[in-house]
């Protein structure tokens, strides 16, 4: 699964995303991400600058889930 704009759809299906969410056009990432997952994503690698997607992983992990965080960076 690869969440982005949809700019970056074409990516994360070529690198193997068999589902894709737009953040700019999903009112509720988080919910979206869970039902499409049956329950939580199993492993979460965020590459963003931006806080939100640190703090969504937090939500939308599944139980025992593993998120990586690449190129954290400063954010309140």
């Amino acid at each position: 699964m690869g969440i982005d704009s949809t700019a970056k759809e074409a990516v994360a299906r070529a690198s193997g995303a068999e589902e894709f969410v737009d953040f700019a056009k999903t009112k509720d990432v988080v919910a979206e991400v869970l039902e499409v997952t049956g329950g939580g994503a199993h492993y979460g690698l965020i590459c963003l600058a931006h806080g939100s997607g640190y703090t969504d992983a937090l939500k939308y992990a599944r139980v025992f889930g593993k998120i990586a965080c690449i190129g954290l960076t400063e954010f309140s």
